[in-house]
């Protein structure tokens, strides 16, 4: 799962630059349209992968996995949870 994540980081990376690199040379944002989104797409893949690698053996109550709004009714927990920051403890939450 590991090469999986430095596979999906190092594919984030060169396609911030070629969308950096269009930004630079002027593109027509129609032009960069298809890239932004299919990089949006892959960074919400690639904080789940994420998501599970660092926080998966945590309890619930350290920032490990909640139950979604569609779960929580059943009581199982997801394994990623809907806002990653608000999760990690001491990152972003109120103390």
């Amino acid at each position: 799962m590991v090469a999986e994540l430095r596979d999906d980081a190092t594919k984030l990376h060169d396609d911030s630059v070629t969308l950096l690199q269009a930004l630079d040379a002027g593109k027509d944002a129609d032009a960069i349209k298809p890239l932004s989104q299919s990089m949006h797409e892959d960074w919400h893949m690639f904080l789940e992968v994420a998501w599970d690698i660092v926080a998966k053996d945590l309890p619930t109550g350290a920032g490990g996995p909640r139950a979604k709004p569609d779960q929580e009714s059943t009581g199982v927990p997801s394994p990623t949870p809907m806002n990653h920051a608000g999760m990690t403890p001491g990152a972003g939450g109120m103390h």
